[in-house]
C-alpha cells in the first residue's frame, strides 16, 4: 500500500526472488527497472506531464495542473485546475503505480486527488471525511472508511 516504505519494499523484494529462484519468472521490461531502480536505491522516477486529445489538438498537462483524477462509466479523466474534465488513456490502478505517492493519494474506488488542490476537509457520516478541491466541483469525494486512517497518515 502507498506510500511505500523502502525497507520492507526491499525485503519483500528479496523474499520474492529467493521463493522465484526455483520458478521461471517473467517480468515485464517496466517492473525490471523498477526492480533495478529499488535495489540500487535510485529514486523512482513519476509522472511529470500528461499528453491529451482536446478535439484535433494534442497538449500535454502537468502534474501540477492537475487537482485529481477519476473515473466514470469506465472511462478516466482528469480534472485540471483550469476547470476542464479530460478523458485520459489510464485506468486509476495504472495511475497509482506512475504519480508520486507525495502529491497524489487514491481516496476511493473512484478518485485521485492532489494534496495541493484539497481546499477543506469535513466529517462525514460514518467515521468518513468530506474533500473538497479548489476547482473541482463536478461530484462530492469522500475518502472511504477504509482508508481514513491512512489518509489522516499520508496528509502529515
Amino acid at each position: 500500500m502507498k506510500p511505500i516504505d523502502e525497507k520492507e519494499l526491499k525485503i519483500a523484494i528479496e523474499k520474492y526472488k529467493s521463493y522465484a529462484d526455483n520458478k521461471q519468472t517473467v517480468f515485464s521490461e517496466e517492473q525490471l527497472q523498477v526492480i533495478q531502480q529499488l535495489i540500487s536505491g535510485q529514486q523512482t522516477l513519476y509522472k511529470e506531464r500528461f499528453s491529451v486529445k482536446i478535439g484535433q489538438h494534442l497538449r500535454t498537462v502537468n502534474t501540477q495542473e492537475i487537482e485529481c483524477f477519476y473515473s466514470e462509466e469506465k472511462a478516466t479523466y482528469l480534472a485540471s485546475t483550469d476547470g476542464k474534465n479530460i478523458n485520459i488513456d489510464y485506468s486509476l490502478e495504472q495511475l497509482e503505480d506512475l504519480l508520486d505517492s507525495k502529491q497524489f493519494y487514491r481516496v476511493n474506488r473512484k478518485y485521485i486527488i492532489n494534496v495541493s488542490a484539497i481546499k477543506d476537509m469535513l466529517a462525514y457520516s460514518n467515521s468518513r471525511l468530506k474533500i473538497k478541491l479548489k476547482h473541482f466541483s463536478y461530484d462530492e469525494i469522500i475518502v472511504s472508511r477504509e482508508r481514513v486512517k491512512a489518509f489522516k497518515k499520508w496528509l502529515g
